[in-house]
């Protein structure tokens, strides 16, 4: 369920004046729009290390603004359902601090599809990615 949750005055206005009523609907304003039902959400805002996609939250606990990863706060503000953005902060910090990591299963480290990433261990996350590079391998030794 997504939340209708005003964001600090800060945050409300976006690019060419745009406003948005939560932070799910910022987070989709910089997307494109996907090719189809399953396709990914290539992110359009500004990209962090390893070509991530990142943007700003004013969070009113800390009077300050943060840099969040979007792929992580996309997935944190579905599945945690927060009521307010200093419990959405919280929740993401959770998710980051866990020692988990979003594995991107389309291999697009630009999506910010939520069904599109898993949460699994490092180990876990290193292995899929291994069995993904040997399978292209195997793929491209046959063509």
């Amino acid at each position: 369920m997504i939340h209708a949750l005003p964001l600090q005055p800060r945050q409300r206005q976006g690019r060419n004046g745009a406003r948005y009523s939560n932070l799910y609907q910022r987070l989709l304003a910089n997307t494109e729009e996907p090719e189809h039902d399953a396709g990914c959400w290539p992110w359009t805002g500004k990209r962090g290390g390893g070509s991530y996609p990142r943007f700003n939250l004013w969070v009113p606990g800390l009077q300050r603004r943060v840099t969040l990863q979007a792929h992580i706060a996309l997935w944190t503000w579905l599945h945690a359902e927060p009521t307010d953005i200093d419990e959405f902060y919280l929740q993401y910090r959770t998710v980051v601090n866990s020692g988990l990591q979003l594995d991107h299963l389309c291999v697009t480290a630009t999506c910010v599809c939520p069904d599109h990433v898993d949460l699994c261990t490092p180990l876990e996350n290193i292995r899929r990615r291994d069995d993904r590079r040997a399978l292209r391998h195997h793929f491209a030794k046959a063509a």
